[in-house]
C-alpha cells in the first residue's frame, strides 16, 4: 500500500485524490509521501486541470439547445453567434465539443497597425498594434463621459446660461455646492457611467468663469475695502502737487483732501537718517510723494546700501578699459558686478572675450 501511495504521488496526484482512490485516510497519505515534492510542470498541469473543471461547471449552468446552436452557427458563423447569443467563446466551444458538432472555427485575424490613428504614435515590438492606442482610448472615453455628464445637467451654465456646443465642452466644470463631495468628477471619468452619474448629480454645472468667481473671495466686504483704499491711495499719489513756500514743502493731492507741510531742514534730516518708506508711514502718504518732494527741493536721497544704481560710460571708454583690465576689475572700479559690465558690453556691441587679455582665464 505504501509503495502504491508513493507511486501515485510521483505521478502528480494530490493527497485527497490518492486517499479517495485507495480509500485510506488523508493523514496516512501525507505521512507516507510527504518527502515527495511535485515538479513545476506537475503543479502547472494540476492548476490547469483545476481551472478547466471549474470552467466546465460554469459552462454546464449555461444550457444550450443543440438544434438552436447548430442553426445559429450555420447561419452566422462562430464569432457572430457569440454576440447574438450573448455568451462567451468558451461556453460555445464547450457545447460544440459536448454535442460533437462538426464545425470548423476559423481563426479570426486581427489587423495590426504600425501607428495610432489618433496621436500617430509609432508602436514598439512588444505593444498591442491596434488602430487606437490605449492612451487615446482612455482620453476619448473620458471626453465622451464628460460630454454625457454635461448634457445630463442641462448642457448650460446655471449662472450665465452659457450653452455647450461641439467645441466648447472644455469650458464647463462641475461645482459641488454641498458638503457631500466624495471625489472630483475629473478623477472618475474613466469609470462606469453609474458611478459618474452618482457624483455628477451632487454638482451644479458652471462655466470656468463662473466657477472661479464661485470659489473667490471678491465678495468679501473687507477685501473690497482694502483694495479700494489701496487704489485710492495710488490714484491720489499720481495727482500730487508739491509746492514750496519760503522754507516749507507743502504736499497736497490737488483735491484738498489732505495737505502736509514739512520744513525743508526737517525733510533733509529725515531723508538722511531714515528710509523713504519709514517717512511715508510716518506722514501716512506714499513713498512717491516723498521722492517727488525731494526732487522739487533738490535734496539727494542717500543710498543706504552703498551701491551705485547705474554707471555712465561711453563705448570708446569701456572698450579701452576692456583691453587693459579684467571684467571683475572694471566692475570694482564702477562699484557694480562683473555681470553688469558684461551686459553693458553686450548692449554696446563690444566683444570683450576677444579684446580682454584675461578672457582665456575664464575659458
Amino acid at each position: 500500500m505504501k509503495e502504491e501511495v508513493r507511486r501515485l504521488r510521483s505521478e502528480g496526484l494530490s493527497y485527497s485524490e490518492i486517499a479517495n482512490k485507495l480509500d485510506i485516510s488523508d493523514r496516512k497519505v501525507r505521512y507516507w509521501s510527504n518527502d515527495i515534492k511535485l515538479s513545476k510542470d506537475q503543479i502547472a498541469e494540476k492548476i490547469r486541470q483545476t481551472r478547466k473543471l471549474s470552467a466546465n461547471k460554469r459552462y454546464e449552468s449555461c444550457s444550450i439547445n443543440r438544434e438552436a446552436l447548430e442553426k445559429t452557427l450555420l447561419n452566422y458563423g462562430f464569432y457572430r453567434s457569440v454576440k447574438i447569443m450573448g455568451l462567451t467563446e468558451g461556453v460555445i466551444k464547450y457545447w460544440i465539443n459536448k454535442y460533437d458538432i462538426k464545425f470548423e472555427i476559423k481563426k479570426r485575424t486581427i489587423p495590426k497597425y504600425k501607428e495610432c490613428s489618433v496621436c500617430h504614435k509609432v508602436y514598439g515590438d512588444n505593444e498591442n498594434k491596434r488602430m487606437i492606442c490605449n492612451t487615446c482610448v482612455s482620453k476619448l472615453r473620458r471626453r465622451a463621459n464628460k460630454i454625457r455628464a454635461i448634457n445630463h445637467l442641462g448642457g448650460e451654465c446655471q449662472r450665465c446660461k452659457y450653452e455647450i456646443t461641439n467645441d466648447n465642452f472644455a469650458a464647463f466644470e462641475f461645482h459641488h455646492h454641498e458638503a457631500n463631495k466624495e471625489s472630483n468628477v475629473g478623477q472618475i471619468l474613466n469609470r462606469k457611467w453609474e458611478t459618474i452619474r452618482a457624483e455628477v448629480e451632487k454638482c451644479i454645472l458652471l462655466c470656468s468663469n463662473c466657477h472661479r468667481i464661485e470659489h473667490s473671495d471678491y465678495d468679501n466686504t473687507r477685501v473690497i475695502q482694502v483694495n479700494k483704499d489701496k487704489y485710492d491711495k495710488d490714484k491720489s499719489a499720481k495727482k500730487l502737487n508739491v509746492s514750496s513756500v519760503k522754507n516749507k514743502t507743502i504736499i497736497s493731492d490737488g483735491a484738498n483732501n489732505f495737505e502736509i507741510s514739512i520744513e525743508d531742514e526737517d525733510l533733509r534730516r529725515l531723508v538722511e537718517t531714515e528710509s523713504v518708506g519709514k517717512i511715508s508711514n510716518k506722514y501716512n502718504i506714499s513713498s512717491y510723494a516723498i521722492i517727488k518732494a525731494c526732487k522739487v527741493k533738490n535734496i539727494d536721497i542717500p543710498n543706504k546700501y552703498g551701491l551705485q544704481e547705474k554707471f555712465i560710460v561711453s563705448r570708446e571708454e569701456l572698450e579701452a578699459m576692456v583691453k587693459t583690465k579684467s571684467i571683475s576689475q572694471i566692475g570694482r572700479d564702477f562699484g557694480v558686478s562683473d555681470n553688469a559690465i558684461r551686459k553693458r558690453c553686450k548692449r554696446l556691441n563690444i566683444d570683450w572675450r576677444g579684446l580682454s587679455p584675461f578672457s582665456h582665464v575664464r575659458a
